[in-house]
Formats: structure tokens, C-alpha cells, sequence
């Protein structure tokens, strides 16, 4: 009887666990994330006729209207941002986002990844750990500022 009322409970749990799941694959994370997703670079070109500081200056205007930046540096054109909320303007403190920009010395390609993190909590006790991923709203949002201010095409 024990035996039966344990597995009845495992079955209850996984159901109710799947049923929490985002089509990215983990629980309580925004759809557009993607778990153990490795995040892929998208590279702009700049437009023609704005110099590199026009661009760096812009770039991080950008990103610090969306994030805090963590680490930067305008001799070597990379800027990366702190660990946001969502990135999304919703914060969750189970869930979090990251946007890193490297500008090419001479100013006329533009690269851009985004990261993404969801807190994941053990059914059975324990640590709570974070799983990498991606968000493609974040991405698609930055994109779509990048092309707006920046850029003119994107490989």
C-alpha cells in the first residue's frame, strides 16, 4: 500500500511538473527561453559613415538603457552587462538575462549575444542551481535596437 501511494505521488509530481514546463524546457521560465541553448553571436554591419566612437558611445547607451554594465572596455570594444531580472522589464528573481557587445577596431561590424539563466529548484531538497540557456525576446529586442541606431545588415 506504501509502495502504491509513493508511486501515485511520483506520478502526480511529474504531471504536475511537466504541466509548469515552458516550451524552452524548464519550469517557471519565460517561453522564450531555451535551455542549455549555447548562445550564438549575430553580427551587424555598421552603417557607413559612423565613426567607431559614434558607434560605442550609441552601443552603450543601448545596452544601459536595458542593463547595467559590468565590464567594459572602448579600446577593445566589448562591453558586458550585468546579470538582469528578465532583461524583458518583468522582474523575476528565479530568472535572468545578460547582453554581451564586442565592436571590431575599426568600427564596422557589431557582435551580439544575449544569455540567459533560470533558477532551478530540487524537487527533493538541496541547492537550488542555475541552468543556462538563451532568450530570444531579449535578443530580438537588442536586434531590433541595434538595426534601428546602428546597423544596416546582419549576417
Amino acid at each position: 500500500m506504501k509502495t502504491r501511494a509513493l508511486l501515485l505521488l511520483c506520478a502526480f509530481a511529474a504531471v504536475v511538473s511537466a504541466g509548469c514546463m515552458t516550451p524552452g524546457g524548464h519550469p517557471g521560465a519565460p517561453t522564450s527561453f531555451r535551455q542549455g541553448q549555447e548562445s550564438q553571436w549575430v553580427v551587424f554591419e555598421v552603417k557607413e559613415g559612423i565613426t567607431y566612437d559614434e558607434t560605442w558611445h550609441k552601443l552603450f547607451a543601448l545596452l544601459a538603457k536595458r542593463f547595467d554594465i559590468e565590464v567594459f572596455s572602448k579600446e577593445e570594444g566589448y562591453i558586458k552587462t550585468a546579470w538582469a531580472g528578465s532583461g524583458t522589464g518583468q522582474y523575476m528573481d528565479f530568472y535572468h538575462t545578460r547582453a554581451v557587445a564586442k565592436l571590431s577596431l575599426d568600427g564596422k561590424l557589431l557582435e551580439i549575444k544575449t544569455e540567459a539563466e533560470s533558477l532551478s529548484f530540487n524537487p527533493w531538497g538541496g541547492q537550488p542551481s542555475w541552468v543556462s540557456g538563451v532568450d530570444d525576446e531579449v535578443l530580438k529586442t537588442l536586434k531590433t535596437d541595434i538595426m534601428g541606431t546602428l546597423a544596416r545588415t546582419t549576417r
